[in-house]
């Protein structure tokens, strides 16, 4: 999750056409939501590996270096 000015979740399949309804979203370059699509349940908190891919996906500095923290701390 970035800070204050955008949002990241993941959403089911079926559950994205009415949740971008409901809250007005469109589909913009630049984002400000990201919503990352599943087609499983996932376990909370969301599995590690996961969380590092979606945080690379964004590719700025901040995401990298937690990205770098991320890795280190799970190869221990």
């Amino acid at each position: 999750m970035s800070a204050g000015r955008e949002a990241e979740a993941y959403v089911r399949p079926g559950d994205v056409e009415q949740l971008m309804a409901d809250h007005l979203m469109a589909t913009v370059n630049p984002a400000n939501v990201w919503l990352h699509v599943v087609d499983r349940p996932l376990a909370r908190p969301a599995p590690i590996g996961l969380v590092i891919a979606d945080l690379a996906d964004h590719d700025r500095a901040r995401e990298d270096a937690r990205v770098e923290e991320l890795l280190r701390v799970a190869g221990r």
